[in-house]
């Protein structure tokens, strides 16, 4: 059975010979509880709180850039597809990669790219004007009828990897954004986590893996231990 709990923060986790012990805290009441486990599986982020805990080196870090991303709606399709359909569409600016059009359903839903320079001020930048600014690329701004806008962020791109994706006494495994961390262009991030999570998830619960260790007399962390 799966013990799923809402509304709870991991704080630091800590590892015996034995297991692992996860300290969290329920976010209404203030209340902490610690978990005791055999296995940590750290699907927490770039930021983890396991990783940090367990003093698990990061190597990488910022690399130069400023992106603005628009998350909208448009069935404008006879502009947006002027150049025939799409994916991804990359736009220069000054020979320059200037952004990017994304097709996220080939319908109606799209994001914009848009790089700033370092320094930018991204709340001075209309959002109806980013998308103009980038599909124009080269040119003067291309509007299109926009429906809505969803949802805009900024990033600045992190590239940097876990110096161990595995606890000093392996009993805690880092996954996705907590052992390496990639620019969300292309999904590389989402699909490398997911490949994670399914890897280990296995390797954990598998009732075969247990058998195959009892016949080679190999340990089930030795078998996990070959991650990722």
């Amino acid at each position: 059975m799966i013990d799923v709990r809402f509304g709870v923060k991991v704080e630091s986790v800590s590892e015996s010979d034995s297991g692992a012990l996860t300290t969290v805290t329920d976010v209404d009441t203030g209340a902490r509880k610690i978990i005791s486990s055999k296995y940590v599986g750290a699907c927490d982020g770039a930021s983890s709180k396991v990783r940090t805990s367990l003093s698990i080196p990061l190597d990488g870090g910022p690399t130069p850039g400023f992106v603005l991303l628009v998350h909208f709606k448009s069935t404008d399709l006879s502009r947006i597809r002027k150049q025939g359909q799409f994916w991804h569409l990359f736009f220069l600016v000054g020979g320059h990669m200037g952004g990017a059009l994304i097709a996220q359903n080939e319908i109606d839903t799209w994001t914009v790219h848009m790089f700033l320079p370092l320094d930018a001020d991204p709340d001075k930048i209309d959002s109806h004007e980013a998308v103009y600014t980038v599909l124009g690329g080269l040119g003067e701004k291309y509007r299109i009828t926009i429906d809505e806008i969803l949802v805009r962020s900024t990033f600045r791109p992190n590239v940097a990897v876990a110096r161990s994706y595995i606890s000093p006494k392996g009993h805690a495994y880092l996954a996705g954004d907590s052992a390496h961390q990639n620019i969300p262009t292309g999904g590389y991030g989402m699909n490398m986590g997911i490949a994670d999570a399914w890897d280990l998830g296995w390797k954990v619960c598998c009732p075969n893996l247990h058998f195959f260790s009892i016949l080679s007399h190999t340990s089930i962390s030795s078998i996990i231990r070959v991650w990722p």
